[in-house]
């Protein structure tokens, strides 16, 4: 079994990246991915979570003899940040060098601060710097339940010799259970306005096939903000909870195995029209009824493997928000871009709403 902070020296190695506030507004977060998925790296963990300055500063605590310290923690909280735990063979030291010098401006061409950023306060990133600060983060950032251990169906074509299967004890599985999330009055948004939302999950074919960074890239171009993400691997009751309306089906057993077969990346977007829209972003649920630039219609072939779910309606994306994420899990925070987006924007006072912690 791999312990949550990997097993540094092998291809079960970890580390920690986390995708700054001015990432998140920049709508990076599915480019930052597809660079980590691309080079051969798979996800263990992720969650959108907004830090507080207790946090942030926790995070920060080597540097806070620092005459900027006080200046990092602030930024480092004014916002959410995608916190990741990446694994695969040199994760800790390669993470590293495909983020780019700390300093944009000595970052080369081909590195993330080298193509994406400018300055040194704004460097869209961090990254463990060594096995024992990615131990000490990726404890600090993720409980062991919230870590997941899969094997991706790519290793063999990664590795010359890939790691053993991984197996998952009962014990572990039992951690897995989700509850679901309590009711809140606003927690799906306001239908009809710009502060609509609804539930995507990418399933454990897009997870494996390495699209997540793609299907995200598309939302966030679309002008979509994510409001909560994690990675997680579904028991069979959640899954067939989820599926709970088509029950009587002769499918729904065989739905419930594939949905409960590996990790998902559940979501909730935010936007106007984002219920609708995101169905037609996604494309008809036969990928060989889709049209070409949709999601389906681009990434795949057979209806069985359709990478994607989306909320059909506004009671479906009220119910399945609730069903997946906890009021505290779901953010809401000011787009910086939401003024090139809609014509008239209706943002959030900038720290209205926070996740407890």
């Amino acid at each position: 079994m791999c312990p949550p902070e990997g097993v540094p020296g092998t291809a079960q190695e970890r580390t920690f990246i986390a995708i700054k506030p001015d990432g998140v507004q920049r709508r990076l977060i599915g480019e930052i991915i597809s660079r980590f998925e691309a080079k051969g790296f798979h996800l263990a963990a992720m969650k959108l979570t907004w830090p507080t300055k207790e946090k942030a500063a926790g995070h920060y605590a080597d540097l806070s003899k620092k005459g900027f310290f006080a200046g990092l923690v602030n930024f480092f909280s004014s916002g959410p940040v995608c916190a990741m735990v990446w694994e695969g063979k040199g994760a800790i030291a390669t993470g590293r060098v495909m983020l780019g010098a700390t300093n944009p401006a000595d970052s080369l061409p081909g590195t993330i601060r080298g193509d994406l950023c400018v300055d040194v306060g704004r460097n869209i990133c961090h990254g463990s710097d060594g096995p024992d600060s990615a131990a000490h983060e990726i404890k600090f950032w993720f409980s062991p339940e919230e870590i997941q251990n899969w094997d991706p169906a790519t290793l063999s074509w990664v590795y010359e010799n890939p790691p053993a299967s991984v197996e998952k004890s009962s014990e572990e599985k039992e951690l897995k259970v989700e509850e679901t999330g309590g009711e809140s009055g606003d927690l799906q948004g306001k239908f009809g306005s710009n502060t609509e939302r609804t539930f995507i999950a990418i399933k454990p074919d897009g997870v494996q096939r390495g699209l997540i960074g793609k299907i995200i890239a598309r939302f966030e171009s679309k002008g979509f903000k994510l409001a909560a993400m994690r990675v997680m691997t579904p028991t069979k009751e959640k899954a067939a909870g989820h599926y709970a309306d088509l029950s009587k089906k002769k499918f729904f057993p065989s739905l419930v195995n594939f949905f409960s077969s590996g990790p998902i990346c559940a979501m909730v977007w935010e936007g106007k029209g984002s219920i609708k829209t995101g169905r037609v972003m996604l494309g008809a649920t036969n990928p060989a009824d889709s049209l070409p630039g949709t999601i389906r219609g681009d990434l795949c072939v057979d209806m069985g493997r359709n990478i994607c779910h989306g909320s059909d309606g506004e009671d479906s994306a009220k119910h399945e928000i609730n069903f997946w994420f906890k009021d505290y899990e779901v953010n809401s925070w000011d787009d910086s871009s939401a003024k090139w987006v809609y014509e008239q924007t209706t943002g959030y006072l900038l720290g209205h709403y926070r996740p407890f912690h």
